[in-house]
Order: C-alpha cells, then sequence, then structure tokens
C-alpha cells in the first residue's frame, strides 16, 4: 500500500517507518492509494481512534515501541 502524507508533518523521515506492505510516497505520486487523515499516538485500537474523522475509512497501526495509528482514506 501507498500512503500519501501531505497532511502528516510528524512523519519527518519515510524512510524509518517500514512495514513490509506500507510504502509512503507523496500526494502528488500516482501510485498512492490512500491519504493519511491524521494521526493517533499510544493507541492500538484503530477503529476507535480514526472514528472521528468522517473521511478516514480504514487505518494502519504500528505497534511497536512508539505505538500509533494513522487513519486513512483510501483514493482507489
Amino acid at each position: 500500500m501507498a500512503l500519501a502524507t501531505a497532511a502528516l508533518p510528524a512523519l519527518k523521515d519515510p524512510a524509518q517507518y517500514t512495514h513490509p506492505d506500507v510504502v509512503v510516497v507523496a500526494c502528488s505520486d500516482p501510485s498512492a492509494e490512500a491519504k493519511v487523515v491524521a494521526r493517533e499516538n499510544a493507541t492500538s485500537d484503530g477503529d476507535a481512534a480514526c472514528r472521528k474523522y468522517a473521511d478516514a475509512d480504514g487505518f494502519f497501526t504500528y505497534e511497536g515501541s512508539n505505538r500509533y495509528t494513522l487513519c486513512l482514506h483510501f483514493l482507489r
């Protein structure tokens, strides 16, 4: 999945966020499959964390030492 991140200033170095199915790309990249609507820190319940964002229709949760959820709006 390719995530567009213009709306996510906290994601400063995309190289440090690795997952075999997720690739960070620019919003203008035609391969972007979803746009990051919000980042919710210290959560592992992505569904509950993203309910407050009307345009979020999915999420990605990172459960490493710095747990967070990216609320996503799918573009395709």
